[in-house]
């Protein structure tokens, strides 16, 4: 376990460098370098760094000019001057249409700084290891989600899985519990081809699959899906997914309580290779027909 008190962590926060990288990916869209900016906004260099890194007296009237000066269209803008408002807070938040946090930007940038991630979903597998059937269903099955935005989701989240093929692509731990892999989306092939992607990813390299089995103890606390980042020179990240919106936690506190409930998982899980051959077995299942598409032995999920 990695321990966020090392001397070798760069104390900035998961705001301060969302919202950094928002503005320098704006202004490098605008094909600005820092002291170019700077020259035409009549800034020193050292004010720009300081927007840059949300620091401290930086005024709403300073971002304005900043994105007024980089041609940052409407939508660009309002997003960017939330995240300034949310700088002093413990917790980031970020509001999205319903299905959308694959497109997250924040997101797909936090996952691909990390060094590892620990990712647990109770009710449905997680996006990044979801087949196109897999998650074409998901997807058009969620309130909110307009017929003529299904494809466009289903794209972002295939894209977001491209960080599995990284060759500096994090390590990931994955705790999936039962009661997702029995859950019937859409048919018993879309279910049997889900079981073989999953055998098949748990034989990658940086990729460890645990299965969380219905008879683990703790119920109460195996609700929900949360995500851990760790890094190598910053402060592990909590990322927690919501319908609308996704909210990032960076503090000690609330990233000890999710750490700790990690560890409460790797305690009730089956092993890799125990989780593999109950996924293989699984594939099965799903494959025999048994005139309901739902595996043996659930009835009340068919």
């Amino acid at each position: 376990m990695r321990d966020d008190r090392d001397s070798d962590v760069v104390r900035t926060s998961v705001h301060s460098r969302t919202f950094g990288e928002e503005l320098a990916r704006v202004r490098e869209h605008a094909h600005f370098r820092g002291r170019e900016l700077g020259e035409v906004l009549d800034w020193s260099p050292s004010r720009v760094s300081h927007v840059e890194h949300g620091s401290r007296g930086t005024s709403e009237a300073d971002l304005a000019y900043y994105l007024g000066m980089c041609g940052a269209d409407p939508h660009t803008t309002a997003r960017i001057m939330d995240l300034h408002k949310q700088i002093d807070n413990e917790y980031l938040i970020h509001n999205h249409e319903p299905g959308l946090p694959d497109e997250l930007r924040t997101l797909i940038r936090h996952e691909a700084q990390a060094t590892q991630i620990t990712y647990y979903q109770s009710m449905i597998l997680p996006g990044i290891l979801q087949t196109p059937d897999y998650a074409r269903s998901i997807i058009s099955t969620a309130v909110g989600v307009p017929r003529d935005g299904i494809e466009s989701r289903l794209r972002a989240r295939m894209e977001r899985q491209s960080i599995l093929h990284l060759r500096e692509a994090p390590g990931w731990v994955f705790y999936l519990h039962e009661a997702a892999l029995r859950t019937m989306v859409d048919s018993g092939a879309t279910m049997e081809d889900q079981m073989m992607h999953l055998v098949l990813m748990s034989n990658w390299r940086k990729i460890s699959i645990r299965v969380i089995p219905r008879s683990a103890p703790g119920a109460t606390w195996l609700r929900g899906q949360f995500m851990i980042m760790d890094y190598a020179r910053y402060r592990s990240v909590v990322y927690v997914e919501q319908e609308i919106s996704s909210l990032f936690l960076d503090e000690p506190t609330p990233v000890a309580t999710y750490r700790l409930m990690a560890e409460r998982l790797a305690e009730v899980a089956l092993d890799e290779e125990e989780s593999r051959s109950m996924l293989a077995d699984l594939a099965s299942e799903y494959y025999e027909p048994r005139g309901t598409d739902a595996p043996a032995g659930d009835p009340e999920l068919a």
